[in-house]
């Protein structure tokens, strides 16, 4: 997650601090590099690209850009192991991906009621206009004598239901897990949120397109018996009951989601980007289910006007489109990076002379980079956490979005234009929210260095603005703070030089890997300049926008 509101915060107060490079990697000709291994890996195996081994060529393409810019690459990977200092962050980051599991589900089930919606009304235009009457009928008798009380009195409370199916897996669609489970827990929520405010237009591929086009429009007949017209009232009631059923879950898990980003939500008062992504989706889905309803209701009013007929169509379509879309952006967040995945992209950049090392204990990979830029052995550390910059290391953002000039931050530097001391400063950052600390509600970025500069340090700020309670006791607040403070005072050891060493780039080892993955072809279309991946190296990896549909 890195530092809730930094950025944007140091964008407003002090722009100078955040320097661009238009050309991008020819500004750092002769510069050496740390990547984030595991980020940058997240990123090429979400990217909307249809090859297996998309993470593969991906790499592929990055360090062919990085050689012939005549920058030198070091690429670290977290280990297996994790800080225990973020167990409260894990659990959160487990709860969420529970919580997209499940409303996967919600959107595998609204899309086989629609299914049988549309051919329950390509049924329905063989009937006489008096049977069709009667089918409609019945279903405007249940939307005026049903309230909604009535249909939640007759399951599981929607939290208790929720709660009870989130922590059995919730059967229908539960998470993958990787051979290392850690490597599934710490899928970073800000990857996720910068999928979800990405503004560029996305569409799905015309493969995953047609598929689902062709499995809604699939002829009854096809699939299944036919239906009488005597049972058509009865299952059109049927599918009904079982939308307005839905209805509480859906409810239910937009609270849910809420809670558990709570700890790390700004303020209603804060900047609109820290919004969380879980929330954003949960509103897409919460569309979802109001527009089902105006279908409905669009349905119980009977006109036999064809051109009505064809609106309805269309509405369905519409509705069914939206759906698969959201449950595939739920899908890929519940399918992450293998170990296999982290193992074929260390093979790869080995193959092309990167010198590949892991985090080992409880330090992470990103102070492990800063601990090598520190140290001299590489000049910028490539990521977008910016808990880098808490170590004070030089850090590049935008290394994976070609599109976009690189974009340059010191963390010594913006200490300086912030004119505190570095204990000062570790504590203004521990303020606006980490992976080891809550946000206090209703202090943002400016409130915090506001704080940190009259009281000097947060066991001072919860001192004296006592209307300023932590989420938590104070105590329990204090002794995270303290853990949180060790964290980024403490470097972790470096490996042997020798495995830092540059290699040579093996072509006949990159050759065999790339037809071992089934990539010739599409690495000979990159020569040509064919081959155009923007999307696996840009910010939006999810392909989706919710907030759009």
């Amino acid at each position: 997650m890195g530092v809730l509101g930094l950025v944007p915060f140091l964008q407003k107060i002090c722009p100078q601090v955040v320097q661009t490079l238009p050309n991008r990697l020819r500004h750092l000709s002769g510069k050496t590099i740390v990547l984030d291994g595991t980020l940058i890996t997240q990123r090429l195996h979400f990217a909307p690209a249809p090859h297996r081994y998309r993470h593969v060529l991906g790499w592929y393409r990055l360090v062919r850009e990085l050689r012939n810019s005549e920058v030198r690459a070091i690429c670290v990977f977290d280990g297996k192991e994790r800080s225990g200092a973020k167990r409260l962050e894990i659990e959160r980051r487990r709860h969420i991906r529970k919580i997209d599991a499940a409303r996967a589900s919600v959107e595998v089930d609204r899309f086989q009621r629609l299914k049988k919606l549309k051919r329950l009304l390509n049924a329905c235009r063989g009937l006489e206009a008096a049977q069709r009457e009667q089918a409609t009928s019945t279903l405007r008798r249940l939307i005026a004598e049903i309230p909604d009380s009535a249909i939640a009195s007759s399951v599981v409370p929607p939290s208790q239901a929720v709660s009870s199916d989130i922590s059995s897996g919730w059967p229908l669609r539960s998470p993958a897990t990787s051979q290392e489970g850690s490597l599934y827990e710490f899928l970073e929520d800000r990857h996720i949120e910068e999928a979800l405010n990405d503004q560029a237009s996305v569409t799905s591929s015309n493969a995953q397109a047609d598929a689902w086009l062709k499995d809604f429009l699939m002829p009854a007949e096809q699939t299944e018996p036919s239906i009488s017209s005597e049972a058509i009232p009865d299952a059109l009631a049927a599918l009904y009951l079982d939308y307005r059923r839905s209805i509480p879950t859906v409810q239910s898990l937009m609270s849910m989601a809420s809670n558990a980003t709570a700890a790390h939500t700004p303020s209603a008062t804060t900047d609109v980007t820290e919004v969380s992504s879980e929330y954003a989706m949960s509103k897409s889905q919460h569309q979802l289910m109001l527009d089902e309803g105006k279908v409905w209701l669009d349905l119980a009013d009977f006109n036999p006007d064809p051109r009505e007929e064809g609106m309805n169509d269309q509405n369905l379509i519409s509705l069914a489109e939206r759906s698969q879309f959201v449950s595939q952006s739920y899908e890929r967040r519940c399918n992450p990076p293998t170990a296999e995945t982290y193992k074929e992209s260390q093979l790869i950049l080995r193959a092309m002379g990167v010198p590949c090392v892991e985090s080992s204990g409880p330090y992470e990979a990103e102070a492990l980079a800063s601990s090598l830029v520190i140290h001299g052995y590489a000049d910028y550390v490539a990521t977008e956490d910016t808990d880098v910059l808490v170590y004070e290391a030089p850090m590049i953002r935008n290394i994976t979005s070609r599109k976009d000039p690189l974009v340059l931050l010191s963390g010594s530097e913006i200490r300086s234009v912030l004119h505190l001391d570095r204990s000062s400063y570790i504590d203004f950052v521990l303020l606006l929210g980490t992976d080891f600390s809550q946000r206090i509600k209703n202090v943002g970025p400016h409130r915090a260095l506001k704080f940190i500069r009259q009281h000097g340090s947060i066991e001072g700020v919860i001192e004296h603005e006592k209307q300023f309670p932590p989420r938590v006791a104070p105590q329990a607040y204090l002794q995270q703070v303290q853990v949180a403070r060790l964290a980024f005072t403490t470097l972790p050891p470096l490996p042997d030089p020798e495995e830092l060493r540059q290699k040579e780039w093996d072509n006949a080892q990159v050759r065999s890997l790339l037809e071992r993955f089934g990539l010739l072809r599409a690495t000979a279309a990159y020569f040509l300049d064919d081959w155009d991946y923007q999307e696996a190296l840009a910010g939006n990896y999810f392909n989706d926008k919710p907030s759009s549909l």
